[in-house]
């Protein structure tokens, strides 16, 4: 598969977690944290890269993830319990281990169009 598939793959997914996230009260923060990258990887169907715009949409996504990082940990030293039961998070960390792995993969993706486009 070439990189404007893998990419315009990637800006699909992205615009269908952004799309998912409007029932949830703090929904219009993470609707733009998954358009943006949604559209950072739509625009090069349309030749229009910046690996700099990436690396620096990367470290504020790393930042935040950060914040998130304390919950995660908890998360685990529980045991792991299941995160996926209902959609409804009913306990504290459900929430917050969800965001933090979602932002996870936006940095997985993040790093990826980097790695590509050191490539060029």
């Amino acid at each position: 598969m070439n990189k404007k598939t893998i990419f315009a793959i990637l800006s699909v997914v992205f615009f269908l977690f952004a799309s998912v996230q409007f029932n949830d009260p703090d929904g219009w923060k993470w609707v733009l944290a998954y358009a943006v990258p949604a559209i950072l990887f739509g625009l090069v169907l349309f030749n229009v890269e910046s690996v700099k715009v990436a690396r620096v949409l990367f470290i504020t996504y790393a930042c935040i993830a950060l914040l998130y990082v304390p919950d995660f940990f908890s998360w685990i030293m529980a045991g792991f319990p299941s995160i996926v039961e209902t959609m409804k998070a009913d306990r504290p960390y459900v929430e917050f281990v969800r965001e933090f792995l979602g932002l996870g993969i936006v940095l997985v993706a993040l790093g990826y169009y980097i790695r590509m486009g050191n490539k060029n």
